[in-house]
């Protein structure tokens, strides 16, 4: 009867320390839990933060380089529906065109498909090879070395040799931005296209 006694109690001091270590357990999950879910939504909080001062950034630089508000708005719209159907993201498209504007360089999207054609398929990012353009544009060639396209200043011209063929172009913003851009479109459309479909089946 003892031995009974003894086990009694053992059973229920064994059963008291595993109930105070479930519910123990169980306060530190939901804590942990709750203390996550904090965390996750200050980070969203954050993000949304971080997300719209850059786009108030975007949105600023756009005015500045349209001349106006409704301008930048109507281009905004138009790079957003043009990034939609590529592998860059709105900011990075949006970045491109200050950049060509602010060189006199119309950015159609004629000339951002070929030249984020030609990027892609280069395994660049856009901006690589807008800065590569915006250069060209004012003489300075070595850029478009990464994508093999080598420049030489010849007086008024400038000549471009890419896979063996050289070129005479004008110098000039227009004819620069027209040689670069039928380089895009001759040998790498598609590029863009092509990289979505990677990424999209990571």
């Amino acid at each position: 009867a003892h031995d009974l006694n003894k086990m009694e109690l053992q059973a229920r001091t064994t059963a008291s320390s595993m109930s105070s270590f479930v519910a123990s357990w169980a306060g530190n999950t939901a804590a942990n839990a709750m203390s996550a879910a904090v965390d996750y939504m200050k980070d969203g909080a954050r993000w949304i933060l971080e997300t719209g001062a850059s786009y108030e950034t975007l949105r600023i630089a756009l005015e500045t380089t349209t001349g106006s508000s409704s301008k930048a708005a109507s281009e905004f719209e138009r790079l957003q529906a043009f990034a939609a159907r590529t592998p860059f993201a709105v900011a990075e498209v949006t970045e491109a065109f200050i950049k060509l504007s602010n060189r006199g360089i119309t950015p159609t999207d004629r000339a951002l498909t070929s030249f984020g054609d030609t990027a892609s398929a280069m395994g660049k990012t856009l901006d690589d090879y807008v800065e590569a353009v915006a250069d060209a544009i004012t003489g300075e060639n070595e850029r478009l070395k990464e994508f093999g396209i080598v420049g030489k200043l010849a007086g008024d011209q400038v000549m471009y040799t890419f896979r063996g063929v050289t070129t005479a172009v004008k110098r000039d913003a227009a004819s620069i931005t027209e040689y670069l851009t039928s380089i895009g479109e001759n040998n790498f459309a598609g590029g863009m296209e092509k990289q979505s479909q990677s990424l999209a089946g990571m």
